[in-house]
């Protein structure tokens, strides 16, 4: 909301205990006290899903085009999407951008397989459009071209398409992320149940920056 970084710009360090990080924790604490949001450390992301789906809860952070999609038979309304509000008035949002990957298995004819196979996904010219078409994604070809032209989604994903220049890369090129997630997780509890904003992210930083130093030792 105001300016603040998950990461630093080269994703070798978890900065969100900045100034500008600690202010929107707060602000989002604020909110809450005020009925705007809702915490509950009791549910999961696809808890709040299906609660945004059935309705029982008007907003949601976590919701995007391939949720739209799995949810499709629960949700009686219209989902609108929307940019974070920042205060500068730019809007900004740090999702995810996602692609297949590799597990090194050791096994070379494994690796070979699954490359050969991520290879058919991506290039195969039939293939590739419904690639793209069910991951509910968009494509990183511009020869590709626009997958949804002309199908039942084209309205729809042209809404969504409208947000890609805000997305970000830390969540698939920074060191440490399944450690970071569990002391994320940790830090957002003590927030809402009043532990002090800078203390709580001073350690969550510090839990997260020493998993990128095993990491990439």
């Amino acid at each position: 909301m105001y300016g603040a970084q998950f990461t630093n710009a080269d994703h070798t360090a978890y900065t969100i205990n900045s100034e500008a990080g600690i202010k929107a924790m707060n602000e989002l604490v604020s909110m809450c006290e005020e009925g705007v949001f809702s915490y509950n450390a009791g549910i999961q992301a696809s808890d709040e899903l299906k609660n945004f789906a059935q309705g029982s809860t008007a907003m949601s952070l976590a919701w995007n085009s391939s949720n739209e999609k799995s949810y499709a038979d629960q949700v009686s309304f219209t989902p609108y999407t929307m940019t974070f509000p920042t205060d500068s008035g730019e809007p900004q949002l740090c999702g995810g951008i996602w692609g297949f990957g590799v597990f090194n298995s050791q096994d070379d004819a494994r690796i070979s397989a699954a490359k050969e196979l991520i290879r058919f996904f991506c290039d195969d010219p039939v293939q590739r459009v419904k690639s793209v078409q069910a991951a509910r994604s968009f494509p990183v070809r511009a020869s590709i071209g626009n997958p949804y032209q002309g199908t039942a989604d084209e309205q729809r994903m042209s809404t969504y398409q409208k947000i890609l220049s805000y997305l970000g890369d830390y969540y698939s090129i920074t060191p440490g992320w399944s450690a970071q997630r569990t002391a994320w997780w940790t830090m957002l509890q003590q927030v809402f149940h009043g532990t002090d904003a800078q203390t709580a992210a001073d350690q969550y930083v510090k839990i997260a920056n020493a998993a990128i130093a095993n990491e990439v030792k």
